[in-house]
C-alpha cells in the first residue's frame, strides 16, 4: 500500500490547524507589544517582568484601555535603575530634554519577589519603572471594582518620557509620567505614613545592598518633608543625612536632597537657639 498520499493529507491538515491557530491569537495590539520584545538584557528582573507579559499576552490575556484625563500628573518610580532603556527610547538626550508621548503598558507583577502587589511599568517592552507603592494598591483596586481583576493583567495607558537633558556639564535624569485617574486613598494617619515610609527606606536601603543600584531618594524626601510639617527638626535632619550617607542611584534629587540637608540643619539650629 503506497503510504505517501496519506502523510501528504496528513501534513496539509496539520498546516490548516496551524494557521486556523494562529487566526484565533489576540487583537493587533497584543501583537504589536509582542513584536517590541527587545533582545536579552543582564537584568533578571527584565527579563521576568517581559517573559511574564508575553505569556500572559500569548495566552489570550485582554487588555485594558484606560483613558486619563490628559494631566500626566502621575510619576512613577524606580526610573532610575532604567536610564539606558530611557535614554534608547528617547533616542538620546538633548540640550533642552524631552517631552515624548508613548504608549505604556501596565502589567501587574505578582511574581515581584519584593512586592507581589506591584505593578510594572513598560514602554515598548522595555521595562522603565514601577508605581508606586500606595498607587499600585488604589490601581488594583479600581481594575478589580471595574471587573478586570486577575484575568487582566495588562493595560495600555499614555505616557510621557520627560527629562534627559545635557548642557553645559549639567545632565538631567529621565522620568516617566502616566495619564492615569487614580482616586486618592484614604488618608492614613500620620504614624501609618510614617512607618510605611521608614519601611520603604529600609527595602530600597536593602535592594541596593543586594544589588548595587544606589538607593531610591523618593521615601527619604517624603519622610524629610513629613518631618519638616510637624516640625521635627532634628528627625528630618536624621533622615537626610542618613540619605546623605548612601550610595545614590543617578538623577536629580540626590542634588535637590543635599541642599534641602543645608537648610534643615540650619532651620533646627535657629529654633534650638530660640
Amino acid at each position: 500500500m503506497d503510504l505517501w498520499p496519506l502523510l501528504f493529507a496528513l501534513l496539509v491538515a496539520f498546516f490548516i490547524v496551524f494557521l486556523l491557530d494562529i487566526a484565533r491569537r489576540p487583537a493587533s495590539k497584543t501583537k504589536d507589544i509582542i513584536a517590541h520584545r527587545p533582545a536579552l538584557k543582564t537584568k533578571d528582573v527584565d527579563l521576568r517582568v517581559q517573559d511574564s507579559m508575553l505569556e500572559a499576552l500569548e495566552d489570550g490575556s485582554p487588555i485594558a484601555l484606560i483613558e486619563g484625563p490628559g494631566r500626566f500628573e502621575l510619576e512613577i518610580v524606580g526610573e532610575s535603575h532604567y536610564q539606558a532603556a530611557l535614554n534608547k527610547l528617547a533616542g538620546g538626550k538633548t540640550e533642552e530634554g524631552h517631552r515624548i508621548e508613548r504608549k505604556a503598558v501596565l502589567f501587574l507583577d505578582d511574581e515581584n519577589p519584593h512586592d507581589d502587589k506591584a505593578v510594572a511599568v513598560l514602554i515598548k517592552g522595555e521595562l522603565v519603572g514601577y508605581l508606586d507603592r500606595e498607587t499600585a494598591r488604589s490601581y488594583r483596586q479600581q481594575m478589580a471594582v471595574a471587573g478586570h481583576r486577575d484575568s487582566t493583567p495588562v493595560a495600555e495607558v499614555a505616557a510621557l518620557i520627560v527629562g534627559g537633558w545635557s548642557r553645559q556639564g549639567d545632565e538631567g535624569h529621565y522620568g516617566v509620567k502616566l495619564d492615569i485617574p487614580i482616586e486618592e486613598p484614604e488618608a492614613p494617619d500620620v504614624g501609618e505614613q510614617e512607618r510605611l515610609f521608614i519601611a520603604m527606606v529600609e527595602e530600597t536601603e536593602a535592594d541596593d545592598a543586594r544589588n548595587g543600584w544606589g538607593v531610591a531618594p523618593g521615601w527619604y524626601q517624603k519622610l524629610a518633608i513629613l518631618y519638616r510639617k510637624q516640625k521635627r527638626y532634628d528627625e528630618e535632619v536624621a533622615i537626610l543625612e542618613r540619605y546623605e550617607a548612601q550610595r545614590k542611584a543617578p538623577g536629580a534629587l540626590p542634588k535637590k536632597l543635599a541642599e534641602r540637608l543645608i537648610k534643615a540643619r540650619a532651620i533646627r539650629d535657629r529654633n534650638r537657639a530660640d
